[in-house]
């Protein structure tokens, strides 16, 4: 990932391991209607950490029920055609990632 990203539709797998150390990969899902009740701020480390993709970390897998095959583009390759959709909120030295690198 390029970018510290906010999922907002559809359920990925990803590999953290740049992040955390850890091997297991992580799966992402969208925030629910009780996540964005409770919460007044999005908490990317804590309490909304299973929405937030990281820079830095690699995307194993995604896929969204919510996408029609039919009105995408057919020269798309299939890895592409379930594709999820996301909300850009860091990039750069201001991304997971650029803090890494800043230490």
């Amino acid at each position: 990932m390029p970018v510290d990203a906010l999922l907002l539709e559809g359920t990925c797998v990803m590999n953290e391991a740049i992040l955390t150390g850890e091997s297991i990969s992580q799966t992402k899902w969208t925030l629910n209607a009780a996540d964005e009740q409770d919460a007044t701020f999005l908490d990317m480390t804590g309490a909304h950490r299973h929405s937030v993709l990281f820079a830095g970390t690699s995307l194993l897998y995604c896929t969204n029920s919510h996408v029609k095959r039919e009105n995408h583009i057919p020269k798309l390759p299939k890895a592409c055609s379930s594709g999820c959709r996301f909300l850009a909120l860091r990039t750069g030295s201001y991304s997971s990632r650029g803090e890494l690198l800043r230490a």
